[in-house]
């Protein structure tokens, strides 16, 4: 399976929209998520930064390593 298709599925997850709608809220987000493995962190930041709705925002990440 190729990136771009693995990153098509991502972006069109509902948890992802569901991530993205708590993103956009006016009051800052603190937002932890668990039990992502091997690249899948990647592939969810990258879905949150190509959502239209996020994409202006500003964003601060902190991975475990």
């Amino acid at each position: 399976m190729s990136n771009e298709v693995l990153l098509n599925l991502y972006e069109h997850s509902s948890r992802l929209f569901q991530l993205g709608d708590r993103i956009t809220m006016s009051a800052p987000q603190h937002i932890l998520l668990k039990n992502l493995h091997g690249s899948s962190p990647a592939f969810v930041l990258a879905g949150i930064f190509n959502l239209p709705m996020a994409a202006q925002l500003n964003h601060l990440v902190v991975c475990e390593d």
